[in-house]
């Protein structure tokens, strides 16, 4: 209209919004509303602040399936780097089966056994 000022948009920080934050803020929507409508309970925003907190794990992740994409393991050093680390991520995963075992298992024999102690005696993770 005649006579109002053109006022640019404003966002929760009180900044102008730039239009590449509002298309970004469209396709992270419209993504996460197409997981939500496929069944594929994933939150965008978890993987963002994932991203944000952990910037370096966030670039290994990132490199390690570029290079899977792009058929790094095709080639004799692909296969040398599967073979070192695919070695060291299955111990860390059977150390981390062993571990949550065993605590699984605790929790339940503590937790049969409540009289025994009371509460103030219990250890912080059984209660």
């Amino acid at each position: 209209m005649e006579g109002e000022i053109d006022r640019p948009n404003i966002d929760q920080s009180g900044e102008p919004a730039s239009p590449t934050a509002k298309s970004t803020d469209v396709l992270k929507a419209a993504s996460q509303r197409y997981l939500d409508e496929n069944g594929i309970n994933v939150k965008i925003a978890e993987f963002e602040r994932f991203f944000r907190q952990k910037p370096l794990t966030s670039m290994g992740i990132a490199a390690a399936l570029g290079f899977i994409f792009a058929g790094g393991f095709t080639t004799r050093v692909g296969i040398a780097l599967l073979a070192i680390f695919g070695r060291k991520a299955g111990r860390e995963i059977a150390g981390n089966v062993v571990t949550r075992t065993v605590h699984s298992v605790a929790r339940s024999q503590f937790a049969a056994r409540p009289a025994n102690l009371r509460s103030s005696e219990r250890p912080a993770m059984y209660q």
